[in-house]
Parts: C-alpha cells; sequence; structure tokens
C-alpha cells in the first residue's frame, strides 16, 4: 500500500513539475501591403518604394539556386523619412533568418516575403507587388 502511494505521490509531483515549465512564445503578427502604400508600425511607418530585382527561381523551374528579391524600403516618422534602406528577401528563408527592417525598445520589424512569387513566362505588373513584414 505503501509502494502505491508513494507511487501517486511522484506522479503528481512530475505532472505539477511539467505544468509549470510550460513557455508560451509571444505572438508574432504579419502585415502586408501594397508598393508605396506605408504600414504603421508603432510610430513609424514601413513603405515598399521600389522593388529593385527579383532573381527568384519562378514556379514551375527548376533553378541551382532559390534567388532573392532586393527592394527599397522607406521608414517614415512623423510624416519624414528618417531612413531609407535596401532589403533583400531569401527565396527560401526561415523565420529566424528574415531581414531586420526596424527596431526599437519593445518592437522588432522583418521582411517576411514579396508576392506575388515569379511564375515562369508571366510578368509581374509593379503595382501588383505586396509586401509582407512580421512584427515581434
Amino acid at each position: 500500500m505503501k509502494s502505491y502511494l508513494i507511487l501517486i505521490a511522484l506522479f503528481f509531483t512530475f505532472t505539477i513539475n511539467a505544468q509549470d515549465s510550460i513557455k508560451v512564445k509571444a505572438p508574432r503578427v504579419v502585415m502586408q501591403q501594397h508598393l508605396n502604400i506605408p504600414i504603421e508600425v508603432n510610430s513609424v511607418a514601413i513603405k515598399l518604394v521600389k522593388v529593385l530585382n527579383d532573381s527568384r527561381c519562378p514556379k514551375n523551374v527548376n533553378c541551382i539556386r532559390a534567388g532573392e528579391a532586393k527592394v527599397l524600403v522607406e521608414l517614415i516618422e512623423a510624416g519624414e523619412i528618417i531612413k531609407r534602406k535596401e532589403i533583400i528577401i531569401q527565396a527560401a528563408n526561415h523565420p529566424d533568418n528574415y531581414p531586420l527592417i526596424f527596431e526599437d525598445r519593445t518592437t522588432k520589424v522583418f521582411a517576411v516575403d514579396l508576392l506575388p512569387y515569379p511564375i515562369y513566362n508571366h510578368k509581374t505588373e509593379v503595382k501588383d507587388y505586396i509586401f509582407k513584414v512580421e512584427v515581434r
């Protein structure tokens, strides 16, 4: 009988300890906007100004490397451009490697993607580009 009580006590001890060790990550917020329309993050607006180069490997094509897209981004605060920055978005990118666009005391903003993804024999119109950012 004693061994059952000890076993039950150990079971509850492990269960309680396991529940205390659960960590919850902060949510990641993804926002997107078309070319020349700002994305507001805190007191700063981030605007995709121009797609400088899009060498990502198109869908339905076999490429040696996945490629990248290079974009020009403006950071605007109080209606004034505080910085222009070239960002390189890798075609095959992991969330831990997203390029940092902006950082303040409480927030980090990363470049996630440039849409649409290229398609073989299809030219993407400039007005169709969408810039995706992640706020952490």
